[in-house]
């Protein structure tokens, strides 16, 4: 091979590699953006009471929670599937603090309802995703 055939090889990759990136940026924000259209979200924060969302939409939830305020965020991701008309009991913990709370629905609500923490843990978002 001549250095100009090289040359070109070489042009040739850094363009594919800039298209690359080009349509994975792209897809990225995409699918960010689908995500964000089929999201329900809870905002605010929960660390006592319950709140509710919507049933009949969702294929699985997310929780993000803390099991206290300046813990790490934890998530739970919850099927559909394993949602049931009792309550059923989730825990956030992590090696010395934990929160508990109650996951159940009715009709087409789920409700999320405090069940217990070890100090001051909270629930911060609630996504449901299709």
């Amino acid at each position: 091979m001549n250095i100009a055939t090289l040359l070109d090889k070489r042009l040739d990759i850094n363009l594919l590699r800039e298209e690359t990136s080009r349509i994975i940026l792209h897809l990225g924000h995409q699918i960010y953006q689908e995500i964000r259209t089929a999201c329900n979200r809870s905002s605010g924060t929960l660390t006592t009471g319950s709140t509710t969302f919507n049933y009949g939409n969702y294929n699985f939830y997310i929780i993000i929670g803390q099991p206290t305020s300046s813990s790490a965020r934890v998530s739970l991701v919850v099927p559909k599937s394993q949602l049931t008309t009792t309550a059923t009991t989730y825990q956030l913990a992590d090696e010395t603090n934990y929160y508990t709370f109650n996951l159940y629905y009715s009709g087409s609500t789920v409700t999320l309802a405090y069940k217990g923490r070890s100090s001051s843990g909270q629930i911060l978002r609630v996504f449901g995703v299709n």
